[in-house]
């Protein structure tokens, strides 16, 4: 879990599955029918006319709802390019929606992710036209709505490359790609020496966050230095760093410690599915000391390496009532100086109590969930792909653990089989 990548490409299942993560039992979902009764139509719509413009509903997509649309209105397009897709009720008055997706040209239909807007699965649209959205546009639409905090700050692309400025002045943007996640459209760059930052275009605006998804509020040049203000919650009241022109030298090595934990979690209780759940309580000493490690942390990278040390330190306290058993911690780390979830490879090593299985696990501890769930997917089965034999024997899977720790909520696991089929 050291690296904590985001999600790159829309993911286009055939069926969703909704089983035990440890059972093989699975319940296969068919497509809702995109037929509907024309007589029902929106009178204040115009006629449809043309080929650009189709009828569809909702269908199941994941643990979402997404429009599956024909390549009979998708324009010629490379696999890298953006689709721009405009949609309206079919039979209700209400405003044009615009959401993004990325296709494959020899897929027979293009997936657009609903979750933002979370309709009923049996309500009608008139889906499109659908364009390609090129980065030029991005820009345009950018800068014609700054998020709030950020007006003092642009982008431009011109030449093939773009900058982004604040304060009016530009600084270097590396490494710039584009994707989709839940029908928004994100760049995803290295700013100056600010590290990886996203800048999405959702249904309701722009915004901008880290790597760690904490959200940007304001940027301003100090000097030669750039200062970020940022949330890590949305109801953080904002945390402040700079962020110096010069990076520390490579070959200098942090200086850390192993964490300690201190007090118990356990399991209260357990929700099984595709994904299960299971509800933790922890004693007064280990949410104290949760929260005295949290709040400790200067800068958002070693708040960030922080969650992912407590959140394997609460899984390995959990292994046994998982029907669990633990066999070794990061097997495959090859840096001796990295320590807690900075170490590379599969976070452990266990073997299934009922099975006698092996299994490595991917920890995360995120504020996306989702991403998180699928970003673990990802990683886990390019570690079991990576090291297929652990101490002389076969890894037989991996299992992904996503804990959901959110102010004034249940405290969660998720834990659920590495599934190729959910590969991006």
């Amino acid at each position: 879990m050291m690296n904590e990548e985001n999600k790159m490409d829309d993911v286009t299942p055939t069926t969703v599955r909704s089983e035990s993560a440890f059972s093989g039992i699975s319940n296969e979902t068919e497509a809702i029918p995109t037929t509907v009764a024309p007589e029902i139509a929106n009178p204040s719509l115009p006629p449809l006319t043309g080929p650009e413009i189709r009828i569809l509903r909702p269908s199941k997509y994941m643990r979402s709802l997404a429009f599956l649309i024909p390549n009979s209105i998708i324009p010629r397009h490379k696999k890298s390019d953006i689709l721009e897709v405009k949609f309206e009720s079919y039979t209700e008055a209400r405003t044009c929606n615009v959401l993004y997706t990325r296709q494959n040209p020899r897929s027979e239909r293009a997936y657009l992710d609903l979750r933002q807007i979370n309709p009923s699965p049996w309500e009608r649209h008139l889906v499109g036209p659908v364009v390609v959205y090129p980065p030029s546009r991005f820009v345009n639409d950018y800068n014609k709505s700054k998020p709030v905090g950020l007006e003092n700050t642009s982008l431009r692309f011109g030449e093939g490359r773009f900058t982004f400025s604040v304060d009016d002045k530009e600084l270097a943007v590396a490494n710039p790609t584009f994707r989709t996640y839940q029908g928004m459209v994100i760049l995803d760059a290295s700013i100056k020496d600010a590290g990886w930052v996203k800048i999405q275009k959702k249904l309701d605006g722009f915004e901008m966050r880290l790597r760690d998804h904490s959200r940007v509020l304001s940027m301003e040049m100090i000097g030669p230095d750039l200062l970020t203000t940022y949330a890590r919650t949305t109801s953080d009241h904002g945390h402040r760093r700079m962020l110096a022109a010069v990076a520390p030298a490579d070959h200098v090595k942090p200086v850390v410690q192993e964490l300690v934990f201190r007090g118990k979690f356990r399991i209260l209780s357990r929700q099984l599915g595709s994904v299960d759940v299971f509800t933790l309580e922890g004693d007064l000493e280990a949410l104290e000391y949760v929260e005295q490690q949290l709040r400790a942390t200067q800068t958002i990278d070693r708040f960030r390496k922080v969650k992912g040390d407590l959140a394997e330190k609460i899984f390995e306290q959990i292994t046994r009532p998982l029907g669990l058993g633990f066999l070794a911690d990061h097997p495959h780390n090859k840096d001796r100086w990295r320590v807690g979830s900075a170490r590379t490879g599969p976070d452990f090593l266990v073997n299934s109590l009922a099975s006698d299985e092996w299994l490595y696990v991917e920890v995360k501890w995120w504020n996306d969930d989702e991403d998180a769930l699928e970003t673990a997917n990802e990683q886990a089965l390019n570690d079991l792909d990576k090291y297929p034999e652990c101490f002389g024997r076969k890894v037989d899977g991996s299992i992904i653990a996503v804990l959901d720790w959110k102010d004034g909520k249940p405290i969660r696991f998720m834990v659920a089989r590495a599934d190729r089929k959910q590969r991006r």
